[in-house]
This record gives structure tokens, sequence and C-alpha cells, in this order.
């Protein structure tokens, strides 16, 4: 089973969902999402999350410095 990372930095989830750690608070992630409406226009939603959030997510993927969560 994996686990949800304890290392800040920036992680990717298998839908391109981009998490980012972060050390204050309870709730320790930024989700960004990306929608695609048309070819041409994209919503970004951006939310904080708490690791049980996270968890829907798994496994990650980290982006920042090129290892693998």
């Amino acid at each position: 089973m994996a686990q949800i990372p304890t290392a800040l930095g920036i992680y990717e989830d298998a839908d391109g969902n981009r998490l980012a750690r972060y050390e204050a608070g309870k709730d320790k992630w930024m989700m960004v999402s990306a929608s695609n409406f048309t070819d041409h226009i994209k919503q970004l939603s951006c939310s904080f999350a708490s690791d049980e959030d996270v968890a829907d997510h798994l496994p990650l993927k980290c982006v920042s410095d090129g290892r693998a969560a």
C-alpha cells in the first residue's frame, strides 16, 4: 500500500493534478486541478487538502526533484 509522502515538495497524481506539501497548519497540502472546457479554455482550481483528502489521490509521483514518492 502506498503511503502519503511526508517530504515537502510538489507531487503529481495519475490524473495530472499537482499537490504541494508544505509545513504549516492542519491542512498541509495545496491541490491544483485543471479542467479543459474546450481546446482553448482551461480552468484551474486550487484548494487546501488534508492527508485524508490526499489519500484518495495515491500513488503520487514527486515532480519537484525528480524522485518517486
